[in-house]
C-alpha cells in the first residue's frame, strides 16, 4: 500500500510506505517508512501518515508503530517483498524466506533480519 504525503511546499515526505499487517503473533501492527531525504520520523509525521491512512483506507490500516528505513527491499521487477519481510517477522530464517539473488537491493533486507534479532516489540516465534 503507498501513502502519498506531501509537505506545505508540495514536497514528498516519503519516500515509498511499507505496510506489513499480521495479527499474531504481533501486539501491534508495524508499519516500515522509507523517508524522502532530510526527512524525519516524528510524532508529527506519524499522525499526518495514520490520519491519512484512516481517510483514505480506514482505521484498522492505522498501525501502532513506525519505523524508519533506508530502503524497502524490491524483486527484480520492482514488487515490494512484503511477504518474504513478514515471514522473517514470523521467525523464518532468511535463506527459507528470501533470495538475495531475486532482489533488486539485497542490503535491504538486513534492516529486517537485525529487527527480528534485537526487537522487543514482541516475542518472535521460534
Amino acid at each position: 500500500m503507498d501513502v502519498d504525503s506531501f509537505d506545505d511546499d508540495g514536497e514528498p515526505l516519503l519516500g515509498t510506505v511499507g505496510e506489513l499487517v499480521c495479527k499474531k503473533p504481533f501486539p501491534n501492527m508495524p508499519m516500515f517508512l522509507q523517508l524522502a531525504e532530510g526527512v524525519v520520523l516524528d510524532a508529527a509525521l506519524e499522525r499526518k501518515v495514520s490520519r491519512e491512512l484512516r481517510e483514505q483506507c480506514s482505521p484498522r490500516h492505522v498501525p501502532e508503530k513506525y519505523y524508519a528505513i533506508d530502503e524497502i527491499p524490491y524483486t527484480l521487477t520492482g514488487k515490494k517483498l512484503e511477504v518474504p519481510v513478514r515471514k522473517l517477522l514470523l521467525g523464518w530464517p532468511l535463506e527459507k524466506a528470501a533470495s538475495r539473488d531475486s532482489m533488486m537491493n539485497p542490503s535491504s533486507i538486513d534492516y529486517f533480519v537485525d529487527y527480528v534479532a534485537t526487537t522487543t516489540d514482541y516475542q518472535v516465534p521460534a
